[in-house]
């Protein structure tokens, strides 16, 4: 069986101005590393590649910008008999609405259930809704990023050091269904730096955590991204550089 993730973004994209600043889908990394190894995996990236339709299943992670877009793609492809598996956090946030477009949806963190879907989907009997829990530090794996193969991306070395937030900033969706804050592994963390350095040997490593972005936001950039840069610099006797306050760790 041949699993296809599929990374689709919405027309409009291309006409904001961030549309080219292009990079990995790391959620669908973090999938495929979890997959069984009797589903041939395989990745299709609309923002690399042309889309192909021509496997039986296919697995999308929804952002809420990208959904009715994808659930075109989902229903024209249940109609022709071919199975659909969404997750992301728009599927967690409005599981009733993801449930009509697909054969089976994935609340939460999926990493933790997906070889099991995975085992129901090989014996065909593929439940309509899992529900997972937050993924512990424990559970947390190595990405793979040799899954995106040579695909040029304008961030190639985007990386999470953490998972979630502790705020509670209104209007945001992370606290209420993204978990609390976390942080990997460091072992989890070399891995991956360690496999950005070995493939993109010029390229800056961009840290993409919620718990900057947000706190930077929030104007108390210098408190909690110097705990962040503490913890990663620690880890592995690196210097970080914010681009938003100037400052080194």
């Amino acid at each position: 069986m041949k699993l296809r993730f599929l990374n689709i973004m919405q027309e409009l994209h291309w006409f904001d101005s961030t549309a080219g600043v292009t990079q990995r889908p790391v959620l669908l990394a973090v999938l495929n590393g979890v997959t069984p190894k009797s589903i041939q995996t395989e990745l299709v990236d609309e923002q690399t590649d042309e889309v192909r339709l021509d496997v039986d299943v296919f697995a999308f992670t929804l952002s809420t910008q990208y959904a009715r877009k994808v659930y075109r793609y989902a229903d024209d492809l249940r109609a022709e008999g071919k199975k659909v598996m969404l997750d992301g956090i728009h599927v967690t946030v409005s599981p009733e609405e993801a449930m009509r477009h697909a054969d089976a949806i994935v609340t939460g963190e999926a990493e933790t259930l997906c070889p099991t879907v995975c085992e129901d989907l090989l014996a065909g009997r593929l439940k309509e809704r899992c529900d997972c829990s937050t993924t512990s530090p424990a559970q947390m794996r190595p990405v793979d990023y040799r899954f995106f193969g040579k695909r040029s991306y304008l961030t190639p070395a985007s990386h999470f050091a953490t998972r979630g937030c502790n705020h509670r900033c209104p209007l945001c969706v992370s606290p209420c269904y993204m978990g609390p804050f976390r942080k990997k592994p460091p072992r989890v963390l070399e891995h991956g730096i360690e496999q950005f350095r070995e493939l993109h040997q010029k390229v800056f490593l961009q840290f993409t955590d919620d718990t900057v972005v947000v706190l930077w936001a929030r104007n108390t950039m210098g408190v909690m991204a110097g705990s962040f840069c503490e913890f990663v610099a620690a880890a592995f006797g690196v210097k970080l550089y914010s681009v938003v306050d100037g400052w080194f760790r």
